[in-house]
């Protein structure tokens, strides 16, 4: 395929999330085999010919999408409510499990009644990247969403409905990404986005169980889902982020401005600032969790160090963060002992491993500013309510933000366009 056709092809997947490439070419080309035929009136041109598989072409392709979103639809609203409470079952109370699985596909495909998908055929599915495990017996949900998919819109082959294998390294879907608000919608891979996308990009899907894996997406009903880039890439980072609150937000207010133009919000923000100051006393003390702390530090461009103990593996350990111009550029932890002879060497982490050792508790943690902090002029910062208030309201302008943009994107006049 040229590099033209593939981009043009494109230019169609986001339609039909949460189906890969592969799996979106396997589908129509059975469709269209299937519905496919010959003119029988005399074709007396090669112009004529061309218009008259053209319009073949369109009539299949909107039969095709018109059939996929119905299912799509149907298969969302199934699978929802109970994705949702599989998160809080123990892996043996899953209902979304291998057996419901097999189960669904038996009674949408042309198998004799009663007679279930054989147990092979799932491991081949696994075995070729057409279906994704989570962990050990549980099926990702939106995989388990695409393959149903495949099968509701083939129910009469017994065999060959599914592509045998899918490259490993091969997207989960399509999304729609946008610049800014002026800028064209471009056609882009998910989960792994692309590297020139900026963090501040609109992000969008009508594949409503987007939510269902990544807590950055803002769920919109059953119309779809939207977010930014750099919240979904945040999420993606770290699986173990459970909520959209937990978020290490690296977004500013400045960078969402172009799709908000409403400045009282951006203001508020911008201005939020801490109304004790103690030049006696250089420690800052910080009773919330590490993500806060790191918030209000780079709000601030503080440049110091940020310390807690914790306790890990039965035995504590003291966790050290250092900050250059609101900046991580180290970390580690250093056992802590009473005994002389205990080996202290601090241990190097990465700050996502950081992040996970909290395990989502807040804890308190301290600052000790430097002397070489030269973006304030007092070396102490005490926050109080206010700033951690700031912190909820910056949450609460990005999720205004992306439903003023919902709307506009979501609106009944632009659905077929997306």
């Amino acid at each position: 395929m040229s590099q033209t056709a593939q981009t043009e092809s494109q230019r169609a997947y986001p339609f039909l999330a949460p189906l890969s490439s592969t799996m979106i070419q396997y589908s129509f080309q059975q469709r269209y085999q299937a519905h496919y035929t010959q003119p029988t009136i005399p074709v007396l041109s090669a112009a004529q010919a061309a218009q008259l598989a053209q319009e073949q072409f369109q009539r299949i392709w909107t039969d095709y999408l018109t059939d996929f979103r119905s299912a799509r639809h149907q298969i969302a609203e199934d699978m929802d409510g109970v994705v949702v409470l599989d998160k809080m079952r123990p892996i043996r109370k899953k209902e979304l499990n291998p057996a419901w699985f097999r189960t669904q596909l038996s009674q949408i495909g042309p198998q004799e009644k009663g007679r279930l998908i054989s147990a092979d055929a799932i491991d081949a599915f696994i075995k070729g990247g057409v279906l994704r495990k989570s962990s050990w017996g549980v099926y990702e949900p939106e995989s388990m969403a695409a393959v149903l998919l495949c099968r509701q819109l083939n129910q009469k082959r017994e065999r060959s409905w599914l592509p045998s294998a899918i490259p490993r390294d091969e997207e989960w879907y399509w999304i729609w990404t946008q610049a800014a608000p002026d800028a064209p919608l471009r056609p882009s891979p998910y989960p792994n986005l692309p590297a020139d996308l900026s963090p501040a990009s609109l992000v969008f899907t009508r594949w409503a169980g987007a939510s269902w894996s990544n807590v950055a997406w803002q769920r919109i009903g059953n119309l779809g889902a939207i977010s930014f880039a750099g919240l979904l890439q945040a999420a993606h980072e770290d699986p173990s982020i459970a909520t959209f609150e937990e978020l290490l937000i690296t977004l500013r207010p400045p960078q969402l401005e172009p799709w908000n133009r409403t400045q009282k919000v951006v203001d508020s923000i911008e201005a939020a600032s801490p109304t004790t100051r103690n030049n006696s006393e250089p420690q800052i003390a910080m009773n919330v969790g590490l993500a806060d702390s790191l918030e209000i530090l780079a709000h601030y461009q503080r440049t110091g160090t940020l310390q807690a103990t914790i306790k890990r593996r039965q035995r504590h350990e003291r966790i050290t963060i250092e900050l250059l111009q609101g900046r991580v550029v180290a970390c580690h932890t250093t056992p802590i002992s009473t005994s002389p002879t205990h080996n202290q060497v601090p241990v190097h982490l990465a700050l996502k491993d950081v992040l996970k050792v909290e395990e989502r508790r807040p804890s308190s943690w301290t600052f000790q500013a430097h002397v070489s902090d030269t973006t304030r002029s007092t070396a102490n910062f005490a926050p109080n309510v206010e700033t951690f208030e700031s912190q909820r309201e910056l949450r609460t302008f990005i999720i205004k933000t992306l439903r003023q943009q919902a709307a506009r994107i979501f609106s009944a006049s632009n659905l077929k366009y997306i």
